[in-house]
């Protein structure tokens, strides 16, 4: 809606409306419209002549309203204090996270700054920016969903409110809402009920049984005694209307409310809790009852459809299910392999095509690092070569490079300093070598990181270097620390794992795509490692069981 549809809205709902400019300040002598409302060609020409204008409504008499203006949550918290359990009238939020109450017009008042704090009246004399309008920051009005003045019409000033803005003295800080005698009640709801509040008063009071589930027949039942105690009494052939009207109110409300909950929750992903969907739809832990039960009962219907799963023990969290899946065209899949060099030869044994994730896990000074330069200097020449470092700085880096019989000048990868995220910086059709994925803690992560690795990549293929506690032998023999940091989940993904100890043995733990009906998984090999760069084979690959355990298992005391 622009500023002019907006205005001539207004301007038809018996409104009247200014012109202002960001600062809130009116762009025209505003004083005559507090006794005569601007019509549609003079708004039309305001438009004409201000086409960056922001609009304002006058309150007071003249629109026929009284506005509470809370500048902050804890003013608008003590405003719904003092209100009934539910109050409905049209309500604005302001750009710097206030709200505009906007309540039928009160007699007898006027504006009035700091009635407690953070909280102005707006009424006669003064007015209230309102949206579409936008602050100077580009920040905008907005009206509340389902709390538009063209979806309900004003509600009369609570009577606590009433009684704070005219200065009476029982309204006490504590906002307790305590009445002073029977007489003080009496007195109330005869004012609630007579000429002139009847038709909101009853419609209100509907609009509260409806939201309290109570069944429509009971709701009539209740209208229709109110209305015969009214002052005069309401039309009895009026009663079911309202309870119409606040029926259909109640379910349009839940139907807006189940929408924005089922829209964040689809634009989401991973685990939330109830209360961020809470926050995120505009509610909070004041809201009624009613309202956060209707969010329970719409993340229960989501999970009824599949959409959300409950996720472990704790009460109101979820977890998004990624239901999107991908067709696997087999038929007219490239069957090129990436050509690789790898010491050892073990391109001999495996296959490895593009996407393919390769994890080469060492134990401290196995030489992981060493292996993967040797990677990198014998593949740069074939494919777009990226080294990323979590450890090496360019000095350091340099005398390492320079221990090979191969010119510095003449390295054509590229050496990238880089810790973590490197899904970020993975180059989808490289050879992209992570030296090395740091984990500290929550290691059971690992999986989740490869795979993002491995959806990043296309043509290109990612070396990973991990971590490896030293392999140790318990005296019951079993074993520990064959893997990498992060255990057999870090074997899920890659295509090919091997493992380094320092006892310089490298072992094939995984291996998919083999080369021949040979099986080369769990064979190993030792090696020396000269210069720290230059790698030398001695023996022949084995299995590892048929290797002199004692050799490179590290017994426990």
């Amino acid at each position: 809606m622009t500023i002019l549809e907006a205005a001539l809205k207004y301007e038809s709902m018996g409104y009247s409306v200014i012109p202002v400019a960001t600062d809130k300040r009116p762009i025209v002598k505003w004083e005559p419209f507090q006794k005569v409302r601007a019509d549609e060609k003079q708004i039309r020409e305001w438009d004409r002549e201000y086409p960056t204008m922001n609009i304002a409504i006058i309150t007071g008499a003249i629109s026929g309203l009284t506005v509470i203006d809370c500048d902050s949550q804890e003013a608008i918290k003590a405003f719904e204090e003092m209100t009934w359990k539910t109050f409905y009238t049209p309500m604005q939020n302001t750009p710097r996270g206030g709200r505009h109450f906007v309540c039928k017009y009160a007699e007898d008042v006027r504006n009035k700054a700091a009635v407690i704090d953070h909280m102005d009246v707006r009424s006669e004399g003064g007015y209230i920016v309102v949206a579409p309008s936008r602050n100077r920051d580009g920040k905008p009005y907005a009206w509340v969903d389902g709390y538009e003045p063209w979806t309900l019409p004003p509600a009369p000033v609570p009577p606590k409110v009433l009684e704070l803005l005219k200065g009476s003295n029982v309204f006490s800080m504590d906002t307790s809402i305590s009445i002073s005698s029977t007489a003080h009640a009496r007195s109330n709801y005869g004012a609630m009920f007579r000429e002139g509040h009847r038709d909101n008063d009853l419609y209100y009071t509907a609009q509260c049984l409806s939201d309290g589930r109570m069944a429509v027949d009971k709701i009539a039942e209740v209208i229709e005694i109110l209305a015969q105690s009214c002052d005069p009494p309401f039309p009895a052939n009026q009663v079911l209307v309202k309870v119409k009207s606040a029926m259909d109110r109640t379910q349009r409300k839940e139907r807006n409310l189940s929408q924005e909950v089922r829209d964040w929750v689809l634009s989401s992903s991973g685990i939330f809790l109830s209360s961020d969907v809470i926050k995120a739809v505009g509610l909070s832990s004041s809201s009624s009852r009613t309202e956060l039960q209707n969010v329970s009962n719409i993340l229960g219907r989501l999970r009824d459809e599949g959409l959300i799963v409950k996720e472990g023990n704790k009460r109101g969290c979820f977890r998004t299910l990624d239901q999107e899946v991908e067709a696997i065209d087999f038929v007219n899949a490239p069957t090129e392999e990436f050509k690789i060099h790898l010491p050892f030869e073990i391109e001999r044994f495996v296959k490895i095509f593009p996407k393919n994730i390769i994890v080469v896990a060492g134990e401290p000074n196995a030489g992981k690092t060493a292996l993967l330069m040797n990677i990198a200097l014998e593949n740069q020449a074939y494919h777009e070569t990226h080294v990323f470092s979590s450890e090496q700085g360019p000095v350091e880096l340099n005398e390492r490079l320079s221990k090979f019989d191969f010119p510095l000048k003449d390295w054509t990868a590229k050496f990238w300093e880089r810790s973590s995220d490197f899904p970020d910086v993975i180059r989808p059709d490289a050879l992209n070598i992570i030296d090395f994925l740091e984990l500290h803690d929550r290691f059971w992560e690992i999986s989740g990181i490869m795979k993002q690795i491995h959806d990043r990549l296309n043509k290109g293929i990612a070396v990973i270097a991990l971590q490896k506690n030293p392999t140790r032998k318990a005296k019951d023999g079993t074993v520990s620390g064959e893997v990498g940091l992060g255990g057999f989940r870090g074997l899920e993904k890659p295509r090919l794992y091997l493992t380094m100890s320092i006892k310089n043995v490298i072992k094939i733990v995984k291996a998919k795509n083999w080369r021949t009906e040979f099986n080369p998984n769990g064979y190993a090999v030792r090696y020396s490692l000269a210069r720290g760069c230059v790698f030398r084979q001695k023996g022949k690959w084995t299995k590892g069981e048929d290797l002199d355990l004692g050799d490179f298992v590290h017994e426990e005391d």
